[in-house]
């Protein structure tokens, strides 16, 4: 875990050309910007060991730069990664050679703007349950509203981690500054469960009720971080909780914990309360 960053860096600067077409990655920057890349050498081995090993042989990592995560998603969910990741306008663009660009993908140009038409979102229909739009008074256990939403990403902060990791993020109090989307259409279901976001269904969690309009999962990564030796009495997770405050705004707390026994810890340079990346972001309803 605390390579990630370092083992993402080759991506970001592979602009030659390649002969043959690698696993490819996507790279969400901290703008918000998303680039399906096609890098000059294969890294795949090398990313199964930070980040765990992929589901399927067509399955490729998807990066978050803005808190430093990466999770493996099937190719054929390609359609589906921007809303998922939030993205800026929910879209992707290709850098890499051109005979490896998925043809549904508007090419990066240097100056980055894309060209072409932008992928459309669903093109083999809704793979979920078609959310139903609820009207402007009517939500149910007051529930989120449909409409407009705009993604505001609080800042990172990381405490009790070693140097190495912090030294890794440019602010020098350890936290990445936070950043805010454009506003885009959403939809939910009614009563609203957060299972039923795309966002849900594109990482492959399922979220547990942990009291009135607010659920926990601790799904993503589970497997991986299973693998870490625990410390005393807890072992290392991501957690991510959700609270609907009202049906204009929406609470989003995502918490990375990696508790180690006392021996590793001290070797490692992380402080005995354990090493946490925490953060909250907000979700925010501004027009119909």
């Amino acid at each position: 875990m605390f390579r990630t960053l370092l083992a993402v860096a080759p991506w970001l600067a592979t602009a030659a050309a390649a002969e043959a077409c690698n696993t490819p990655t996507v790279v969400v920057g901290r703008d918000g910007t998303a680039q399906y890349v096609s890098p000059q050498t294969d890294n795949r081995a090398e990313l199964e060991v930070v980040f765990g090993t992929a589901q399927t042989d067509d399955s490729i990592l998807v990066f978050d730069a803005r808190n430093g995560q990466g999770t493996w998603v099937s190719k054929s969910d390609l359609s589906l990664i921007g809303i998922g990741f939030n993205t800026r306008d929910a879209e992707l663009v290709y850098s890499g050679p051109p005979e490896c660009r998925p043809p549904e993908l508007p090419i990066a140009l240097p100056g980055g703007a894309p060209i072409g038409e932008p992928a459309e979102l669903f093109p083999d229909g809704d793979p979920g349950t078609q959310p139903i739009d609820l009207f402007p008074d009517e939500t149910a256990g007051g529930g989120p509203r449909s409409g407009l939403w705009r993604a505001e990403i609080g800042p990172t902060e990381i405490i009790g981690c070693p140097a190495m990791m912090r030294s890794a993020f440019p602010a020098s109090a350890g936290a990445l500054p936070g950043m805010t989307g454009d506003a885009r259409p959403m939809s939910f279901t009614n009563p609203f469960h957060p299972d039923t976001l795309e966002m849900s269904h594109i990482m492959g969690v399922r979220w547990n009720a942990a009291g009135e309009n607010r659920w926990i999962s601790t799904d993503l990564g589970a497997e991986a971080f299973a693998q870490i030796p625990a410390g005393e009495g807890a072992g290392s997770r991501i957690v991510w909780t959700l609270t609907v405050i009202s049906p204009e705004e929406l609470r989003f707390e995502r918490t990375v914990e990696i508790v180690l026994p006392a021996a590793a810890a001290a070797v490692m340079g992380i402080s005995a309360d354990g090493c946490r990346v925490i953060g909250e972001d907000r979700w925010i309803r501004v027009g119909d």
